[in-house]
């Protein structure tokens, strides 16, 4: 056993090991990983890079609004270009995760720098009562697959806005 633990090599190794399980056990379990997803998926909002926001979002994803993956970059943009600065913040936050499928649950307030239409958008969230909801899957094995497949507000009405309308507008 001694000369087991005389070898470099064999600590290396261990150290290794050592350092994998901490990485599964702390960094790689589900709510961690979801937690992860969704404060990646904000900041990219905030800071309007679709990129961050793009990995975290499923081909697949649908909401009730009709809105596909592209869609949302376009309304991220809408939302982001009425802002000088945005910050999005989750409150009342609840997770509900079964198998490969979990439900973030959270009412949203918008804080920031607004114009334009921005001081309306900002007053209409943030006067809602119901919660935003964020749909996840888990589309692989691999812990960091989680991936948005769908968002919804009941309160949120959205007929007669096409995503990109706010940019467009804008343009001269």
């Amino acid at each position: 056993m001694s000369s087991l633990l005389n070898s470099k090599t064999n600590w290396i190794v261990i150290g290794g090991v050592l350092v994998m399980t901490y990485l599964l056990i702390s960094r790689w379990n589900t709510q961690s990983q979801l937690e992860l997803h969704q404060t990646a998926l904000i900041a990219g909002i905030e800071d309007n890079r679709w990129g961050p926001c793009k990995k975290r979002i499923s081909q697949n994803y649908e909401d009730r609004w009709g809105w596909k993956r592209d869609d949302l970059k376009l309304v991220f943009q809408d939302i982001r270009s009425q802002f000088l600065v945005l910050g999005l913040h989750l409150e009342d936050t609840r997770w509900n995760v079964t198998n490969n499928k979990a439900t973030l649950t959270a009412r949203i307030r918008v804080g920031g720098t607004p114009f334009g239409i921005g001081s309306s958008i900002q007053s209409m969230i943030n006067r809602e009562s119901s919660p935003m909801i964020f749909n996840w899957e888990k589309e692989s094995w691999q812990p960091w697959s989680w991936k948005l497949v769908s968002m919804n507000h009941p309160e949120i009405d959205m007929d007669g806005y096409e995503p990109g309308d706010l940019v467009k507008a804008t343009k001269f």
